[in-house]
């Protein structure tokens, strides 16, 4: 802006220029977003993407060595180094007679329509169906209608929606015949299931728990039989002055409902696992630590990326046809290429070169973070979850020279095998509290063998005298999450 002076007066002036500033911006290059995403997959994640690119890619391959299927190291002799297994084939004898080959195979129906190999392949699981066939397997035919309306009318939760009275009068039967299948199907379901409100699932629970050798204190089923709305309005005082009992107690009865019954039972672990095939994932480890004349070895496991490469045929004629020639040597034949050839040719060993070179940049970048992590958990690495000391993120990312999303994008989802072959998460490496826990769980071990039940109040003071300063309530917290009832009901 500047002033000029017109007929006596001071005018602004509108002045037209270019200024030149120097600042510094992110730009987020599309291959850095692929090498980001790389680093995020697991190794079982990033088998797929790899078996994705090299049927996208003919210039790309895997290399014919032998590899351990469950580690991905190279075979020495037929033998992992690694995971001491034996991958050698040992070959059948033959016999003299050439048929008699024929006698170790499997018989099958001779029919093609007597056998149907799909009915082999466990299909998903019906709960509900499962519990209406069990239903109709103890109950007598006349009932099975009243059954099939009572499973029906059950929810995403667990509870059921529909009322007794109607069910009775859509079956033309007797309310009280619908309570007896009502009675049936509750027994014979994951506990709290049918049930007609929160507070009869919750009462189911709790009969389960008994018959099933649990003990539970008579102030839980108080609670939830005739103060649930004031239990969980956490109105510990006023129920301490109404049932003549301390706060402590009130708490430690509303941490046995949160931590062993649940409000939706049908969503509950307890409940899917009710009768049902295990969906227990294989895990795999992606980083492997072992103790080697007492020092820290760490490798990053690595199955086909560790042999991929550029197929050599694709290489050559990218090598001949780089200065613009249209012919092109394949062994002893002499190839003319058009320019959309050379255009295939050039791009797919390009794509090969740089897919390997992101896998070799994910590699090295797990590899320094793990590194670090063991260098500064060595301690818990060689003497156990004790020595688990705490460590974030942002201070690994610190050592390494690297943005902490970095680091979390390296160890998220992934898991580690520890030198006494245990698998763990990478984020156990993060959790302090899990050393914490460990010395919760010998103090209540040595309180059951001392046939003395331990307050958490006075858990936490024991854990005060070992170095350990947290709350009561973070005692309790750490007790649920390892499933160890309140000292009330132990």
């Amino acid at each position: 802006m500047a002033w000029i002076v017109q007929k006596g007066k001071l005018v602004a002036a509108m002045e037209l220029g270019f200024d030149f500033d120097q600042e510094q911006r992110q730009r987020n290059l599309p291959r850095l977003i692929e090498a980001n995403y790389l680093l995020h997959l697991s190794s079982q994640e990033l088998e797929t993407v790899i078996t994705t690119e090299m049927t996208s890619n003919p210039a790309l391959e895997v290399g014919e060595e032998p590899i351990c299927p469950v580690c991905g190291k190279l075979l020495e002799h037929g033998t992992c180094t690694t995971c001491l297994i034996d991958h050698v084939v040992q070959p059948q004898p033959v016999g003299e007679d050439e048929n008699d080959r024929f006698d170790a195979l499997p018989s099958q129906p001779s029919s093609d329509e007597e056998f149907d190999a799909v009915s082999l392949i466990a299909g998903d699981y019906d709960m509900l169906g499962q519990l209406l066939s069990d239903a109709r397997a103890v109950l007598p035919e006349e009932d099975h209608l009243i059954a099939e309306m009572i499973v029906s009318g059950i929810d995403e939760r667990g509870l059921l929606t529909s009322e007794v009275a109607e069910i009775a009068r859509a079956a033309r039967r007797s309310i009280a015949d619908v309570e007896r299948v009502l009675a049936v199907i509750q027994e014979i379901a994951p506990s709290g299931v049918a049930a007609r409100d929160l507070r009869e699932s919750l009462l189911l629970q709790i009969r389960f728990l008994r018959e099933d050798g649990t003990e539970i204190s008579s102030l839980v089923e108080v609670l939830v039989d005739q103060h649930l709305p004031g239990l969980a309005a956490h109105r510990y005082h006023q129920l301490a002055r109404d049932l003549h009992e301390t706060v402590d107690e009130i708490s430690a009865a509303h941490d046995f409902v949160r931590s062993f019954l649940s409000p939706h039972p049908l969503q509950d672990s307890r409940g899917r696992s009710w009768q049902q095939q295990a969906q227990t994932p294989l895990v795999v480890p992606d980083v492997l630590i072992s103790i080697h004349e007492n020092e820290l070895n760490v490798e990053v496991v690595g199955h086909s990326q560790s042999r991929l490469r550029v197929n050599d045929l694709y290489q050559d004629l990218a090598q001949q046809l780089r200065r613009k020639s249209t012919q092109a040597v394949a062994g002893n034949v002499v190839i003319e290429a058009s320019e959309e050839d050379r255009h295939h040719i050039r791009d797919s060993v390009m794509r090969a070169r740089q897919f390997i070179s992101k896998l070799e940049q994910r590699r090295e970048t797990l590899l320094r973070i793990s590194v670090c992590i063991c260098q500064m958990q060595e301690d818990f690495l060689r003497e156990g979850v004790r020595e688990l000391r705490a460590l974030t993120r942002s201070d690994v990312a610190a050592q390494v020279g690297v943005h902490e999303s970095t680091v979390s994008r390296a160890t998220a989802n992934k898991y580690v095998m520890l030198p006494n072959r245990k698998v763990i998460p990478f984020s156990d490496f993060f959790t302090p509290s899990l050393s914490i826990k460990d010395v919760i769980k010998e103090i209540i071990e040595k309180e059951a063998a001392s046939g003395q039940a331990l307050s958490d109040m006075r858990i936490r003071d024991l854990l005060q005298d070992q170095g350990y300063r947290i709350a009561r309530r973070t005692v309790a917290k750490y007790r649920a999450e390892l499933r160890i009832l309140p000292s009330t009901v132990r």
